[in-house]
């Protein structure tokens, strides 16, 4: 367990499973409660993160004359009758030191100063506390959760089509995209998937445009709740093709609120070609601000969209390359060397066999090399254009990179490959060697095969190349979608991967063992077009989603049995084409 940097002056005091009386915090010798003292802004863990550890570190700004504050723990997000467990300390962070039982959690904050206690509360933030994985443990944020009414009840997305003549012009598309929000019941159910138990429904006007690409579980304006991205709902078209529309839909606790839905900025039009639409990833906290960000890949460039109060800010780009033809897959949202600032991968447009060979002498032992930056003068110097070695272009978080500096992505890395023309098209981020630090895991697709390979996190080396593993004998399209999940809850993170075999959908489960990846069948054939986690696993199995029969039915596991199937209604052409 990771336990650096100070508590102020050390204090860190449990105050029990209830809350002192209003009047009389306990510590202060009868002192009276301030309302004067603003309450501390939450800086980490991020809300709707994960921490693989019973003793999480919570971090937070202090305003004014604030010295310290009071950490409340609540299994509620109300917090009654009263908090679970309330520590109070000096300084601006706090290791919680004694464990807490795995699960959900809610924090919140009050501000302390001259031994007085503000009357203010934070936002509510919300945690899962994961507990140790197998082999170690971190207090280092990673990875998310979904829960747009912030119950502590997962939720997921899925996108399809409705069939609306009526809305059509005749010979033209009559199929119009929309969004399901499934808001998780007590117990790990769902409701079917229909007008009456499924509020949550978005509808756009543009006829079908393709895919839709959703990005979700991050809190972009810190008020607790997760918000989503998503583009390829609604699109202009041209001749040149379509140019795609990214959203942003703000949670609150009655679901998406109706009220906030707004464009992404700098990121609609101008940043994509027509007829390419961006894939869109949650990008945990990439500059330790506080505030969740948002990664996208397009043909050319990837983009990091960084959060504020207001929502969505600055954009930096990161890793360009000439255009191509389709977006690059990109991820975040994990955090690959523990220090609590999520890292970013994006996918390479193309290996260069030459660009190996002069740079040989840079590679690391980890199977690592440093990118060859050129900088290009726009206003201010931006590490816009990347020639980077193999499939797989890497980046650490930076903290000290504000909102609008206009600096790049530090400490940026390429993945060797022997392939010219080897590129990733997957990402998935889990804990696949049960150590406690993040791990990924990408699909690298060739001209003929493709193979899904591992590096491991690293405090130290950052990421360090694992092994890889191909398909099952008859398998095509193996690793076109993959998802990270504890289908055992043991500590140790499996992959799920996507395949065809006898023109239909399967599914592949990959886990680790020493230095071998091993692949083996999972589920029923027929389930496998798109994949999600719904619940990482820990505490209990893992529950993930897959799509079925098709594209008309959402088939929900629990570990590695289907425990729930909700089938698309009459109205509803396909599922499927988003899913997170």
């Amino acid at each position: 367990m990771r336990t650096t940097g100070a508590i102020g002056i050390g204090m860190a005091l449990a105050l029990g499973a209830c809350a002192a009386p209003s009047s009389y915090d306990g510590l202060s010798g009868g002192a009276k409660d301030d309302p004067s003292l603003i309450a501390p802004r939450q800086l980490s863990p991020i809300s709707v993160s994960m921490v693989a550890t019973s003793r999480p570190k919570f971090r937070w700004d202090l305003q004014q004359t604030a010295t310290g504050a009071v950490v409340e723990l609540c299994k509620l997000r109300d917090c009654l009758p009263a908090p679970d467990k309330t520590f109070v300390a000096d300084g601006r962070e706090l290791v919680v030191p004694e464990d807490i039982e795995p699960g959900i959690w809610f924090w919140r904050l009050k501000a302390r100063a001259d031994r007085k206690t503000g009357t203010q509360t934070s936002a509510t933030w919300e945690v899962l506390v994961r507990g140790p994985a197998k082999y170690g443990s971190s207090d280092a944020p990673t990875g998310s959760v979904v829960d747009v009414d912030g119950d502590g009840n997962p939720d997921f997305m899925v996108s399809g089509f409705e069939f609306a003549d009526d809305r059509a012009p005749k010979g033209e598309p009559n199929q119009f995209p929309l969004l399901f929000l499934q808001r998780g019941l007590p117990g790990g159910d769902f409701p079917a998937l229909d007008y009456t138990t499924v509020p949550d429904m978005i509808f756009f006007g543009t006829p079908k445009v393709g895919d839709v690409s959703i990005g979700g579980g991050i809190d972009l304006d810190g008020d607790g709740f997760t918000d989503v991205v998503h583009a390829g709902m609604d699109a202009l078209p041209i001749d040149l093709g379509d140019i795609y529309e990214t959203l942003v839909e703000y949670g609150s606790p009655t679901g998406f609120d109706a009220n906030k839905t707004a464009p992404l900025p700098f990121m609609n039009f101008a940043s994509f070609f027509p007829g390419v639409r961006p894939i869109l990833r949650e990008a945990g906290d990439v500059n330790g601000d506080g505030y969740g960000d948002v990664v996208a890949g397009g043909d050319d460039l990837g983009f990091v969209t960084f959060g504020t109060r207001q929502g969505p800010s600055a954009v930096l780009p990161v890793a360009g390359a000439p255009p191509g033809v389709r977006s690059r897959a990109v991820l975040s949202g994990f955090d690959a060397d523990g220090d609590g600032l999520a890292d970013v991968a994006i996918a390479s447009p193309r290996y260069s066999a030459d660009a190996s060979h002069q740079s040989g002498a840079k590679l690391a032992a980890a199977g690592l090399a440093a990118s060859e930056h050129r900088r290009v003068q726009s206003g201010s110097e931006l590490d816009a254009w990347v020639s980077s070695m193999g499939p797989v272009f890497a980046a650490r978080g930076s903290a000290d990179m504000k909102v609008n500096d206009g600096r790049g992505l530090v400490s940026a890395s390429a993945v060797t490959s022997s392939s010219e023309e080897a590129t990733a098209i997957a990402f998935a981020s889990g804990d696949f060697n049960g150590d406690g630090i993040a791990d990924m895991a990408a699909t690298i697709a060739a001209t003929t095969s493709s193979m899904v390979c591992f590096w491991f996190g690293s405090r130290d080396s950052f990421m360090v190349q694992g092994p890889c593993a191909r398909s099952l004998p008859g398998d095509s399209r193996f690793g076109a979608d993959i998802t990270a999940a504890d289908l055992e809850g043991d500590g140790v993170d499996e992959l799920i991967v996507t395949a065809v075999n006898g023109g239909k959908d399967n599914l592949r489960v990959v886990s680790l063992d020493d230095a071998s990846a091993l692949v083996a069948p999972i589920g029923p054939p027929g389930v496998g077009l798109r994949l999600t986690t719904i619940w990482p696993g820990r505490p209990g199995k893992a529950r993930w989603a897959a799509i079925g029969a098709g594209g008309r039915a959402v088939a929900i596991f629990e570990g590695s049995e289907i425990r729930q199937t909700l089938k698309a209604p009459d109205f509803v052409q396909q599922l499927g084409t988003g899913l997170r």
